[in-house]
């Protein structure tokens, strides 16, 4: 891929604690050939990491991870890269997610259930700045 390519495609960071889910979300983003899917973590110090040294446009990072509170999770996302923006999934019910997304600063939250048929898009249109909680 030529360096110009690369450098327009939505640098995404996926931070989940099931790798199986994460994995997939990474296979449907890198399919759709508008994402460079720049690392997945499994914990949020990891992702903290990841975004530091990865520096993703979008971070795509589940609600409920052990260990970790959401909101917390989010903050330490936006110290470390504050560049990024962070869209929510969870497989919990649409007022519990949207509530703690917006806690969280999300500019964005995705069902678990509507990954695989709408990531992209909210992905793509979070990016653009064209979509927010």
């Amino acid at each position: 891929m030529s360096q110009d390519r690369s450098s327009q495609l939505i640098r995404v960071l996926i931070v989940d604690d099931h790798p199986m889910f994460a994995d997939a979300v990474s296979a449907l983003l890198t399919r759709d050939g508008r994402f460079d899917v720049v690392g997945t973590a499994t914990q949020s110090d990891e992702a903290v990491e990841l975004a530091e040294r990865e520096e993703p446009n979008i971070v795509l990072m589940d609600l409920t991870m052990p260990n970790t509170d959401a909101v917390d999770a989010a903050r330490r996302l936006r110290e470390a890269w504050p560049r990024a923006r962070l869209i929510i999934l969870s497989g919990l019910d649409e007022d519990e997610l949207e509530r703690t997304a917006r806690e969280a600063g999300a500019a964005a939250w995705l069902s678990k259930d509507e990954a695989h048929t709408g990531a992209a898009d909210v992905i793509a249109a979070v990016a653009a700045g064209q979509h927010s909680v």
